[in-house]
């Protein structure tokens, strides 16, 4: 199994909420201290997929989310293109854009 290092995900994740909700905040805060877990998961299933990729569909299945779930996928994915750990690329699959980890992009010339 491909892991990764750990400081790629220190310190705790900013997690995205409506500013004018107590709620929303109250969640983001009950959620900050599992992203970076979340992320990794995110990370190494999309890792495992090597040259195939993986879509953020078939992400959310293979970690287990429900499809309607897709929204937790989308933020960790978000996080890991703006790091550079990840690239979306050209490559579609049931209408959705293919996730490769940026070492199998480079790997691949893209």
């Amino acid at each position: 199994m491909i892991t990764v290092q750990d400081d790629l995900f220190h310190p705790l994740p900013a997690v995205p909420y409506q500013r004018k909700s107590q709620t929303s905040r109250a969640a983001a805060d009950r959620e900050r201290p599992h992203a970076n877990n979340h992320e990794r998961d995110v990370f190494n299933a999309i890792a495992a997929a090597g040259e195939y990729g993986i879509t953020r569909k078939e992400l959310a299945a293979s970690i287990g989310w429900a499809e309607n779930q897709q929204n937790r996928i989308t933020g960790r994915v978000a996080s890991l293109i703006a790091k550079g750990s990840v690239v979306e690329i050209e490559r579609r699959r049931d209408g959705s854009r293919v996730l490769v980890t940026a070492g199998v992009a480079a790997r691949m010339g893209l």
